[in-house]
């Protein structure tokens, strides 16, 4: 009788064993999937904003562009204008233009233009 129960005892414990061992290895590839789901939408969210940045950049003129680098290089625009042979006010121009294609009000609203024209360059 006791050699039964022992029996019993280990056959029970090895199914519950072999299920905590099962259902942790679906909720361990449950999470994986979700994680690689989760990563891959957060990669086409990237492309889009990407790619959304791009048509907004081949708005500009390629003097909008030259002047863009230059002010993400921190140039100003007495700087730019002497460096690209053009006029202060010439510079100020591009700028507003460049500004109201990419609807943006500041230099530090064009740092993600800036990773694109970099991007761009090489």
């Amino acid at each position: 009788m006791e050699t039964q129960s022992l029996i019993i005892i280990l056959f029970v414990f090895g199914v519950l064993l072999a299920s905590v061992f099962f259902f942790g290895w679906q909720f361990f590839k449950i999470n994986e999937k979700r994680k690689e789901e989760k990563q891959d939408h957060q990669f086409e969210k990237i492309s889009i904003k990407f790619e959304n940045l791009e048509k907004k950049l081949e708005l500009l003129t390629e003097r909008e562009r030259e002047t863009l680098i230059l002010v993400g290089q921190g140039l100003s625009s007495k700087q730019i204008g002497d460096k690209l042979n053009i006029a202060e006010s010439t510079v100020k121009t591009h700028r507003k233009n460049a500004y109201e294609k990419l609807e943006v009000n500041k230099a530090t609203e064009l740092t993600p233009f800036f990773n694109v024209l970099i991007l761009n360059r090489k």
